[in-house]
């Protein structure tokens, strides 16, 4: 009876662990919050360049997994056939974010200046 209510008490134990959460992992997914259209869409979130599906104004693409991101990243993409982009230097004393999913919102205003057309937004879903 005693080896029975160790194994039962080890399976409760190990049954109730968050393993689902370790499974999602980093998940982001790329919103177009603008007026424009986005086409050949790259962010680097501190993990490498992942690349999203072309985006209509108001659009958002799938979720895509990364294996640890930042709060920020370079962006860089196409509006009407002129490239636009977000540069950062580097990540130096910042936290990578926890598992769970993201959005990130690129806006574009009516500039025409290749680095002051985009904003970016990190957002916990």
């Amino acid at each position: 009876m005693k080896k029975i209510l160790i194994l039962l008490s080890v399976l409760v134990i190990f049954g109730c662990t968050k393993e689902g959460d370790d499974a999602i992992d980093v998940q982001i997914r790329v919103a177009n919050v603008s007026d424009f259209d986005y086409k050949n869409i790259m962010i680097n979130v501190g993990s490498g360049n992942n690349f999203f599906e072309d985006l209509d104004a108001g659009q958002t693409s799938n979720y895509q997994v990364f294996d640890y991101a930042y709060w920020y990243g370079n962006v860089g993409l196409n509006i009407d056939g002129d490239t636009f982009s977000i540069q950062i230097i580097d990540y130096v004393g910042e936290t990578p974010l926890s598992n769970g999913k993201y959005t990130f919102e690129i806006n574009a205003n009516n500039s025409q200046d290749q680095f002051g057309k985009l904003t970016s937004e990190m957002i916990k879903n």
